[in-house]
């Protein structure tokens, strides 16, 4: 397709993909065509931070959920929650996910966990117990995302690494714990942790063809022992130092990626390209 196009517009950001835009730009100009770099494509209220702004949820009323943010940060301070979302499609296979969020809450370390029983069956008696028995976490079947990645108490997102999720985790300088299971998400695991520098992997959690030998020198052990073992060390820098650099090269990220969409900045000024070429008034 890329070949046979007469040009693309793409919804990424220079900021956060500045080789590849580059080299697919030099590439389309040799046969006269452009590359689009318009995005991210979200909301101002978003992009900007605004705070009063909330998207609508079918299942979870988000006073509650902003209440409960509100209470962690008093108690728990900023950055202190991790937030657990895999998307509405996929989900980790087998028991790890749980053992995962049993070491969270072992941490004692506020979580909210987006879930849905009805898709994904019952959660395991045991952890729910927990979850009731704790006022610093939240179960929610339809979490509203960007309100909860935009509150100053959240510190972390462990995703599944969909393009929309790390993005929007991207504008609002949360770095992530990646979790990818299917499709483009190890790619994006890789780049954002390997690359960019703003999340750390877990490469434990995989299984089948993800167990075999990986390009950058690890071989998974797909054991639950092994992934218990990574989750401590990852969540030992993610509340230290080690995690404190990744916050501040994503804010380092999100600053370049909103200056993107500014009068003069690449998205604004690729934008207004696309309008130019292909509009005709």
């Amino acid at each position: 397709m890329l070949h046979e196009c007469d040009g693309m517009i793409c919804a990424s950001s220079t900021a956060f993909e500045p080789v590849t835009s580059r080299a697919v730009k030099e590439w389309f100009a040799k046969t006269n065509r452009s590359l689009y770099v318009v995005g991210p494509l979200l909301p101002d209220s978003v992009l900007l931070g605004a705070s009063e702004a909330v998207e609508p949820t079918p299942e979870t009323n988000d006073k509650e959920v902003l209440a409960f943010l509100d209470s962690i940060y008093a108690t728990s301070g900023p950055h202190s929650l991790i937030y657990v979302s895999f998307g509405s499609i996929f989900w980790p296979s087998g028991n790890g996910i749980w053992r995962v969020v049993e070491i969270i809450l072992n941490r004692d370390i506020p979580l909210i966990l987006a879930y849905d029983e009805e898709r994904l069956g019952k959660m395991p008696e045991h952890i729910a117990e927990r979850f009731k028995a704790s006022n610093k976490t939240l179960t929610s079947i339809w979490a509203p995302q960007q309100t909860i990645l935009r509150h100053p108490a959240t510190g972390w997102l462990l995703t599944q690494c969909g393009q929309n999720s790390i993005t929007e985790a991207i504008v609002q300088g949360v770095p992530m714990i990646a979790w990818p299971l299917s499709a483009e998400q190890p790619g994006n695991a890789a780049y954002i942790t390997l690359v960019l520098g703003i999340a750390y992997e877990i490469v434990e959690g995989r299984s089948g063809p993800g167990l075999k030998p990986m390009y950058r020198g690890i071989q998974p052990q797909g054991t639950l022992e092994a992934l218990e073992k990574e989750a401590h060390g990852i969540l030992d820098k993610a509340f230290g130092d080690d995690g404190k650099k990744k916050r501040e090269n994503i804010r380092v990220l999100r600053d370049k990626v909103r200056a993107g969409l500014v009068e003069g900045g690449d998205s604004f000024v690729d934008f207004a390209r696309l309008v130019r070429d292909y509009i005709r008034v």
